[in-house]
């Protein structure tokens, strides 16, 4: 994958992060942002370490 694929994963993570599930309470939108961070770690596009940094992101945006 070449960094402007994965700048638009990341992308559409924080838009769904923001947007696509804003209906949801928190703990479903946490649960939904983990889900798609793991599959952005499992099919490759990003590292443990960025997956952390996601869920770190995801945390800070939900629930602060």
């Amino acid at each position: 994958m070449n960094d402007t694929d994965k700048r638009q994963a990341l992308q559409n993570w924080r838009q769904a992060l923001v947007h696509e599930h804003a209906s949801l309470d928190a703990e479903q939108r946490y649960d939904k942002a983990l889900m798609a961070a793991d599959a952005l770690e499992v099919a490759g596009i990003i590292s443990s370490r960025e997956w952390r940094e996601l869920v770190k992101e995801a945390n800070a945006f939900i629930f602060h």
